[in-house]
């Protein structure tokens, strides 16, 4: 069996770097999504990016859209290095996700209501294993074509689902806005 490959470490400095600089994007960028549809008025558009109301499901679009904005801006400079960066962010948005439901679920369902303050932790958390994850495969894996592209479509259906969602919203919990009661666009 091939050992995985391990980059030697300048490399591993580098993707440190990138990555720990997605963690800090990925950390600003959902707390300053978190408000842009309030700020702007109801737009179409901007529902499609933006959390429309407080459910737990419009939340994952603040890292969901932060982690393809920066993942955008930083294969310009990782394509030519890697050949399994998309994997690489495909995967770590399952685990952040993952890892930010499980927290907040676990939590609400000890104390039976939610603290602001541990869904932000449980996002900063969920933000930090996804940037784990990718560093991670990044640096020791090997590169694969078919899994790099299985990563990429992870990323766009996981996209499409979130936008369907928000204009054709499931009667389900974690669709409803906790303070409102309602569902999908206010």
């Amino acid at each position: 069996m091939p050992r995985p490959i391990v980059r030697p470490d300048k490399n591993i400095r580098g993707l440190l770097s990138w990555e720990l600089a997605g963690f800090v994007f990925l950390t600003a960028g959902g707390s300053i999504f978190h408000f842009v549809y309030q700020w702007f008025g109801p737009s179409q558009i901007l529902a499609a990016f933006f959390p429309v109301n407080e459910s737990v499901w419009e939340h994952l679009k603040l890292s969901y859209w932060s982690l393809v904005l920066f993942s955008v801006f930083e294969s310009l400079f990782m394509r030519w290095r890697t050949s399994n960066f998309w994997w690489a962010k495909g995967l770590g948005l399952v685990t952040m996700h993952g890892a930010i439901l499980a927290i907040f679920y676990t939590y609400t369902s000890i104390l039976g209501y939610h603290i602001v303050a541990l869904d932000i932790i449980s996002y900063i958390i969920g933000a930090f294993i996804c940037q784990s994850t990718s560093f991670f495969i990044l640096a020791r894996s090997h590169p694969s074509r078919p899994l790099n592209r299985f990563g990429a479509w992870i990323l766009i259906l996981h996209g499409l689902v979130l936008v369907l969602f928000t204009f054709a919203t499931p009667r389900l919990p974690i669709f409803m806005d906790g303070r409102t009661g309602t569902y999908g666009i206010p």
